[in-house]
């Protein structure tokens, strides 16, 4: 299975996004015989099962965790959470493909499933009630129908596709939020290379979501709102991407998508892109590239209780500039520079507006502006007969303002610095050893500064610091993995150990405060987690 993380300037294939998207394209299940393997460890169990059907293949895969029955028995007492639902998760793959009428079809049935809910004890015990649970479900199942077929010099393409999501969220009884989905969704594609120089593909896409949204959050005047509302999305769109060879050295990626959003934004968008791959010399090639994206706000942004129905879409302006650079030894290094403009975010409002019923608070407005700039870094070393390394960072900056002319604040899951460096190596005797390093910025939090004692609620309200002021302490993390394998004939067996967080470091996952808001303490993530575990393949 390939997965690819575009974090921008994607083609004009991929829309209702202005951040990044994640494209994967499964394999094909193997036709030599049949094959598969089991593996087990201290946190979960998996098995995979392949081989041939007839002219096809089919892949059968799952994984069911047992971590939540592990964790509450390893986890120190002083950790500062108590998981009364420690993390669950169980995901599934099928993969059929089929050879039908000189095409190709492919049928694709695949979900996850991932729960947990945690009690955050309170900074401050004089008053035991201020422990905060923490609840979240999340899952998704999904069935895809591909069908792709060479007529004439024309390739034809066509994905029918269903998927189902519910996803919740609770913190103790004062927010609840939960959405349930239904969307269908179809691709079809014809694409030609009508010379050397020159390719096309022309495509169009249709998206349609039934969704039900159930918000529960407390009101300013005290006291709980709730609303309860079903909607539906319609977004039919066409696209245009080419390929165009300028010389032996130039080549452009033009393409443009032309997409129609339904109830309740009923307006098109157009968005053009154009990336280009020049190669300076026989290494070394200059990549860039500039486009326009859109996407609709988040269906609580659009609420009609707690959100503002009015709002339009959220747009971005993508542009980048790179150069890859092969070294020797089959290293290759890619450096990459990046803005982002983007306007029409979704923001909070204290304004109101005129409905046909009178006036109301607006909520929400679509005036958010903000830019995110930065660098990435990408150091690769190729597998070779021993050895595999890869290094990555990234050098950001995310800025947000609610209106022109507002102050401007870090967004909230901006992270300065990213990076991951992954090394293995093959030993004598089937032995292998590597290792993950990972560091990443802390994510602003907005600080408080102290509480006041509010005798009609009887409780203390917080004294809030400037907005997103302040930072959580850097995360930082060191795994390792020891391998060793035995070969009998066709069955192979790998005994592994899996290291996580070596040296113990006590990262921090979020801050509670104490009932008065005079103090906090931070919860920290999971300690040293050691797993040991078998793979029997064949």
């Amino acid at each position: 299975t390939q997965i690819d993380f575009i974090p921008g300037n994607f083609d004009s294939r991929f829309g209702d996004a202005i951040g990044g998207v994640i494209n994967v394209a499964p394999r094909k299940g193997r036709r030599d015989g049949f094959h598969g393997y089991i593996k087990s460890d201290v946190f979960d169990t998996g098995i995979l099962a392949e081989g041939p059907i007839g002219k096809g293949s089919l892949i059968l895969a799952g994984r069911r965790s047992y971590i939540d029955a592990i964790l509450p028995v390893v986890l120190p007492k002083d950790a500062g959470l108590n998981f009364t639902l420690a993390p669950r998760y169980y995901d599934y793959q099928l993969l059929f493909d089929y050879p039908i009428s000189g095409g190709e079809f492919s049928a694709r049935v695949f979900g996850s499933d991932d729960r947990s809910k945690l009690l955050f004890s309170s900074a401050n015990d004089t008053d035991p009630s201020n422990n905060t649970s923490l609840q979240t479900v999340t899952f998704f199942h999904r069935a895809d129908l591909v069908y792709r077929k060479q007529l004439g010099p024309w390739e034809f393409l066509v994905t029918p596709s269903y998927r189902r999501d519910d996803l919740s969220f609770l913190i103790t009884d004062a927010f609840r939020f939960h959405v349930v989905s239904d969307t269908f969704s179809g691709r079809a594609e014809l694409s030609r290379q009508l010379s050397r120089r020159f390719g096309l593909r022309l495509g169009t896409e249709f998206v349609a979501t039934a969704f039900d949204l159930g918000v529960t959050a407390p009101v300013a005047s005290g006291g709980q709102q709730t609303s309860e509302n079903t909607s539906n999305l319609l977004r039919p769109a066409l696209y245009l991407t080419t390929t165009l060879r300028l010389g032996e050295r130039l080549t452009l990626f033009p393409g443009a998508r032309l997409t129609y959003y339904g109830v309740p934004f009923t307006r098109v968008q157009v968005e053009p892109r154009v990336r280009l791959a020049w190669d300076l010399a026989d290494n070394t090639t200059l990549k860039a590239g500039v486009g326009l994206y859109a996407q609709t706000p988040q269906p609580r942004e659009f609420d009609a209780v707690f959100g503002n129905p009015r709002l339009g879409l959220e747009h971005a302006l993508h542009t980048s500039l790179g150069v890859a650079q092969a070294l020797p030894r089959d290293i290759t290094l890619e450096v990459t520079g990046f803005y982002k403009s983007l306007w029409g975010l979704a923001r909070r409002s204290e304004s109101t507006q005129l409905f046909a019923g009178g006036v109301r608070p607006e909520l929400e407005a679509s005036t958010g502006r903000g830019y995110v700039v930065g660098g990435e870094l990408l150091l690769r070393k190729a597998l070779t007969r021993k050895l595999f390394a890869w290094l990555s960072y990234t050098l950001m900056r995310s800025v947000r303002r609610d209106a022109a002319g507002e102050p401007a604040y870090l967004f909230n899951f901006d992270q300065t610095h990213i990076m991951t460096a992954i090394a293995s190596y093959k030993l004598p005797r089937q032995w292998q050893v590597g290792a993950r390093f990972r560091l990443i910025s802390g994510n602003p939090y907005t600080p408080n500064l102290g509480g006041i004692f509010d005798a009609a609620q009887g409780g203390y309200d917080p004294i809030q610091g400037p907005r997103n002021s302040s930072r959580l302490p850097a995360f930082h993390q060191l795994d390792i993995r020891v391998d060793k394998r035995w070969i009998y004939r066709r069955i192979s067996i790998n005994a592994y150990l899996d290291i996580l967080n070596i040296y113990n470091h006590q990262n921090t996952e979020r801050l509670t405060s104490s009932y008065n808001f005079q103090a906090t303490a931070p919860i920290a993530s999971l300690p040293i987690l050691p797993s040991i575990g078998l793979r029997l393949e064949w």
